[in-house]
């Protein structure tokens, strides 16, 4: 079962009631763009994964926050990933940054990064993601790269 969109934990009563009525008897997954981290506790004990999405559009406070939900789910020992999703003009330094910081909070964390892509350069991986992706790994050994599926195939 996956709980996904921008602010899955906008409503954890909703989701607290449903969760309960159903006692799913397969794993849960949350996925969170990471902003409401004290939001995160009550759903714990029903979650067998927590991903969390940034999408670097948020500025530090919102990275921050994402990496506090991150070291949350890790603490319960619920399984933890963060998706980095790049945008053009998101520096190296600040996905190698949030690398850092998810190795920081838990060396279990598994790490995405999903590079910016044009979409006429889809089959190519260019040498800033070499790059990226090596110096990453170098911080976190459970880090990869995987291209996303464009609109309208693909999500966002």
């Amino acid at each position: 079962i996956v709980i996904g969109g921008r602010d899955a934990l906008g409503n954890v009563p909703f989701l607290l009631a449903a969760l309960e009525q159903a006692k799913p008897r397969i794993p849960v997954m949350l996925d969170t763009d990471g902003q409401r981290p004290e939001a995160l506790g009550a759903l714990l004990p029903y979650l067998a994964l927590v991903p969390i999405t940034v999408e670097f559009g948020g500025g530090d406070a919102a990275l921050e926050h994402a990496l506090a939900t991150l070291k949350i789910a890790a603490q319960a020992k619920c399984g933890h990933a963060l998706a980095l999703v790049a945008r053009d003009d998101t520096p190296d330094s600040q996905i190698l940054r949030m690398v850092e910081g998810a190795h920081g909070v838990s060396g279990l964390t598994q790490v995405v990064i999903h590079p910016h892509q044009a979409a006429d350069s889809l089959n190519m991986l260019d040498r800033r993601w070499a790059t990226v992706l090596e110096q990453a790994t170098t911080m976190h050994g459970d880090t990869r790269l995987a291209l996303r599926v464009p609109p309208p195939t693909g999500l966002r």
